[in-house]
């Protein structure tokens, strides 16, 4: 993850933290909306693919 992509996250109010080959992303601080995403991702579409995790699950329980 770069600058940028962590920026853009953290002020749309995620919280990031690194966990060994992996982040721990939190939204506003509520544990019941959180996600991992694998530091190395093996997947090209690995982006786009938990872009659309965290807009289908995350999001649209707010």
């Amino acid at each position: 993850m770069d600058a940028k992509t962590r920026e853009a996250l953290q002020d749309f109010g995620f919280r990031i933290e690194e966990d060994g080959k992996h982040y721990w992303m939190t939204y506003f601080g509520d544990d019941r909306y959180n996600t991992t995403v694998a530091k190395t991702p093996s997947d090209a579409r690995a982006g786009k693919n938990i872009a659309h995790y965290i807009e289908q699950t995350i999001l649209s329980r707010r």
